[in-house]
C-alpha cells in the first residue's frame, strides 16, 4: 500500500527577501526533491520567495498581502485550510496570526508550525502560545519562548541552515573578482 503524501502549506508575509525568507526557500527546495511530500506556498504574489518558490517547482497562491491580518490573505487560507494540509507551517509573526485566525474562521484541523527565528521578546507571546508547535532557530530562541510562558513541550530547537553550495558559488565569485 503506497502512503500518501506528507501535505505543508507555507505561509510568508514578507515583501522583501531576507535571512527570514531565505530559510522557508531551504527547507522548500530540499522538500521538493521528495516524492514523500507535496507543498504549495501563499506570500505576497510579488514576492522574490514566491518567485523563488514557482523556480523549484512549488504550488505558490499569491496573494496582495498588506498586513497581518489582510481579508484577503484570509480569505486565501480559509480556502486552503478546507484542504486540511497536514501541516501549515508560518515563517513569520504576520503568517502565524494569519494563518490561525484562518483556521479559527474556517473551522479548519490543520496544525500550525510556527518559525522563530530571533533572540528578542515576542510583543505578543500569545501567537506563539496558540501555534501547536513552534520552531525555535537555536537553543537561545526556545529559552526567550519559554521565559514567555510557551510549554518546552511544544517548542522544537531546529538550527537554520546555510545552502554549502550557493556559499561557495559566493565565495568563488569573489576570489575571481579579487584575484
Amino acid at each position: 500500500m503506497l502512503t500518501p503524501p506528507l501535505t505543508v502549506l507555507h505561509v510568508d508575509s514578507a515583501r522583501a527577501y531576507g535571512g527570514g525568507q531565505n530559510q522557508p526557500r531551504l527547507l522548500m527546495a530540499d522538500l521538493a526533491g521528495r516524492a514523500s511530500v507535496r507543498q504549495s506556498l501563499i506570500a505576497p504574489a510579488s514576492s522574490p520567495l514566491a518567485q523563488e518558490a514557482v523556480d523549484l517547482g512549488v504550488d505558490v497562491r499569491g496573494v496582495p498581502w498588506r498586513a497581518a491580518a489582510d481579508p484577503r490573505v484570509l480569505a486565501a487560507l480559509r480556502i486552503v485550510n478546507r484542504e486540511d494540509w497536514d501541516v501549515v507551517h508560518a515563517h513569520d509573526r504576520h503568517a502565524v496570526r494569519a494563518a490561525l485566525l484562518a483556521r479559527a474562521l474556517s473551522g479548519g484541523r490543520s496544525p500550525v508550525v510556527a518559525s522563530r527565528r530571533v533572540e528578542f521578546r515576542a510583543r505578543r507571546p500569545s501567537v506563539w502560545q496558540r501555534a501547536d508547535l513552534v520552531i525555535a532557530a537555536s537553543a537561545r530562541v526556545r529559552d526567550v519562548l519559554m521565559a514567555q510562558g510557551i510549554d518546552r513541550r511544544r517548542v522544537e530547537v531546529v538550527d537554520d541552515a546555510i545552502d554549502a553550495d550557493a556559499a561557495l558559488a559566493c565565495y568563488r565569485a569573489l576570489a575571481r573578482r579579487t584575484s
